[in-house]
């Protein structure tokens, strides 16, 4: 296995440059951008370009000592969709079509944030996702205690949510980094060797997670919660701790903090009521911008249309935005990947491959149908490919015995 760069002290062999750290890296850039998407761009490119440089001499590194390469299908048809994507931004660019950012900020964002990253860990397979888990989780613990520190910003609002104003935080974003810290530390917890070491980390993660989705007062992290542990919960048995407990405490944790949000004027569950109500009265902007998107599609179904809506936004769904972007056949691609990622995940949460990994590409793949984009979603790229690498590397195979498998590498 390929160690990285290492450096020696006091006759201890110490990793300063490993793939774990370089895959958490690019998720603390994300984090950063989502929760201070006004934070200086210059910093953020430097950031960026770093991490990629060390992922580039790192892969060559490790392409070096093997000698040989393994490059699976569905992560050729990633990238070959990631490089359409990228052409048809430079063709958009040309026409001066794109309004709402220049086009150097889509440049940036999909080619150095994704596809220099995406390409290398096309390559390299040797990363511990054990290791990743934990970066990732201390990383949310940290974002959602900055978020749950400015929770006075929900206090007197109009929407009872948090505050951008106020704040400076994303709403939405807060409450996506809270549904993420949920499912990881429920992962972990099923993964751990120490059932009270386990146990911690569930009961922090999901304290802190229930509360930033309470905050956020945002549907769409409310569902990417409920759905990942709808799965983990009809596949989940342990003979230390019964699904029953389980449950409970997870019951119990999700109670309290929606009672402590009640009481300073939260409107997570208001608002999704709300959106049911305007459905029924067709006057949910969400569906009325569905229908400009579907008829700009049907309009345009060889080349696409483009990477934005008339205007400048965006279609905040990235299967349509693929199609809008495409056409067919790039929207057909997105489906494809998109689609055998979720299966992927339910089958790793299923037979307990990486659970977490499972769980939080579930729950990023929600927030890919309610908000964001493309070329800004980069956590979303990321973990597909590490889930594609996955599932090459282990054959699914059901037994007798629930959760046994058939394992073809167990270099994971």
């Amino acid at each position: 296995m390929n160690r990285g760069l290492r450096i020696i002290v006091r006759d201890k062999d110490i990793s300063v440059l490993t793939l774990p750290v370089l895959i958490t890296s690019i998720f603390v850039i994300s984090t950063i951008d989502f929760m201070a998407p006004g934070s200086s761009m210059i910093v953020n490119i430097v950031m960026r370009a770093s991490v990629s440089l060390l992922l580039v001499i790192y892969t060559l590194q490790s392409l070096y000592k093997k000698k040989r390469l393994r490059v699976y299908p569905l992560n050729l048809l990633l990238l070959l969709f990631i490089t359409v994507y990228i052409v048809r931004l430079t063709y958009d660019a040309n026409l001066g079509e794109l309004e709402r950012n220049p086009p150097v900020h889509y440049f940036y964002f999909i080619i150095i944030g994704s596809f220099i990253p995406l390409s290398c860990l096309v390559f390299v397979k040797d990363y511990n996702l054990n290791n990743v888990a934990k970066y990732i989780f201390y990383i949310l613990l940290f974002a959602s205690v900055v978020v749950l520190i400015n929770i006075r910003g929900i206090l007197g609002t109009e929407f009872g949510r948090l505050s951008r104003e106020d704040t400076g935080l994303n709403p939405l974003i807060a409450g996506y980094l809270g549904s993420f810290l949920l499912v990881v530390s429920l992962g972990i917890y099923q993964k751990h060797k120490s059932i009270k070491v386990g146990i911690k980390y569930l009961i922090i993660g999901s304290i802190l997670g229930f509360l930033c989705v309470a905050i956020s007062g945002s549907r769409g992290p409310l569902i990417a919660v409920v759905i990942p542990l709808l799965v983990y919960g009809y596949y989940y048995y342990d003979n230390n701790v019964k699904r029953t407990t389980l449950i409970l405490l997870l019951g119990v944790v999700g109670l309290l903090s929606i009672i402590a949000l009640d009481a300073i004027g939260s409107m997570a569950f208001q608002r999704l009521t709300g959106t049911i109500d305007r459905i029924e009265g067709g006057r949910e902007m969400r569906f009325i911008r569905f229908a400009l998107i579907f008829k700009l599609i049907s309009n345009n179904l060889v080349l696409g249309y483009g990477v934005e809506l008339p205007g400048g936004s965006h279609p905040h769904n990235l299967i349509l935005e693929s199609f809008l972007a495409l056409g067919v056949v790039g929207g057909v691609m997105f489906m494809y990947l998109y689609f055998t990622g979720v299966i992927i995940s339910i089958k790793m949460i299923k037979f307990k491959i990486h659970t977490w990994l499972g769980m939080l590409f579930l729950t990023i793949s929600i927030w890919a149908l309610f908000s964001s984009t493309i070329y800004y979603l980069i956590p979303f790229w990321i973990i597909l490919i590490l889930i594609i690498n996955t599932k090459y590397e282990y054959r699914f195979v059901k037994k007798k015995m629930p959760g046994d498998i058939r394992i073809r590498n167990s270099s994971l």
